[in-house]
């Protein structure tokens, strides 16, 4: 009788490499789906879709990647198409761990206990999440420190009834703030128009130019880089949006940010 012998692996055979694969192809499969999540509050940006391009990449990579593997193998474009891959996955990976380092650091820089200074609340669409979280969370600021002022900041978006200062007003009047302590910078448009714009009704009110800046966690970074061009100085109040739509912030604030360091916008 003979006895057939198999030197290396069989075919078929999971390899300790095949395991590696799909946990890693489940935990992007994860993240791919976290980045949907939005989709069913109707919710969609740019943000979501560099998450889905990503993380369906990446997810592409990994399902074919015997396939790839054997094209890299037996050709030059093949090693040289997946050195290019690599080095930008790598870069792109890098960038993002660096900025959420930062990201996180500038969210969780909060004002000491005997810091005072200005509470500015940066605006978001009217009616959506971000804003409500944003809106509770000056309510507390100002609740904590009664004589502080605060600015409303926001402009008046396409299809809002009203502008996002306003709409930040009306709710911290309806909570019980003195409409006394709130100034309304209404013609801003983006974060870099906020900062801007407030800097104005500080200086013509003699108000703190140390700024408590409440917005989104992942948006007080953006924040403090444009409050620093203004000569303004930050400490940070933050709210935190809801988990199902927390991933997808984020990816879209990794790409603002970029564009924000790259141009300076």
């Amino acid at each position: 009788m003979k006895i057939e012998r198999h030197h290396g692996f069989r075919p078929g055979k999971t390899t300790v490499g095949d395991v590696i694969r799909y946990v890693l192809m489940g935990m992007v499969g994860i993240l791919f789906l976290w980045t949907l999540l939005p989709l069913f509050a109707g919710i969609f940006h740019t943000g979501m879709a560099g998450g889905l391009v990503l993380f369906g990449g990446i997810l592409l990579l990994l399902f074919f990647w015997k396939r790839i593997k054997r094209w890299i193998k037996r050709t030059v474009a093949g090693k040289i198409a997946m050195t290019a891959v690599g080095l930008l996955l790598a870069g792109v990976l890098a960038s993002i761990g660096i900025l959420s380092i930062q990201m996180v650091s500038a969210a969780y820089d909060a004002p000491k206990e005997e810091e005072n200074g200005t509470v500015v609340v940066l605006g978001a669409k009217v009616g959506s999440l971000s804003l409500q979280k944003r809106m509770e969370a000056a309510y507390q600021v100002l609740l904590e420190n009664p004589d502080a002022v605060c600015v409303a900041s926001g402009g008046k978006g396409d299809n809002e009834h009203q502008s996002e200062a306003e709409a930040i007003r009306d709710y911290l009047v309806q909570k019980g703030i003195d409409q006394q302590r709130i100034f309304v910078e209404d013609r801003s448009t983006n974060t870099e128009e906020n900062l801007k714009f407030t800097k104005q009704i500080i200086e013509q009110n003699g108000l703190s130019k140390h700024l408590i800046v409440v917005t989104d966690d992942y948006h007080q970074l953006r924040a403090k880089l444009n409050a620093q061009k203004q000569g303004l100085t930050v400490s940070a109040y933050s709210s935190h949006p809801q988990p199902f739509i927390w991933l997808s912030y984020w990816e879209r604030e990794w790409m603002a940010l970029a564009y924000t360091i790259c141009f300076g916008g």
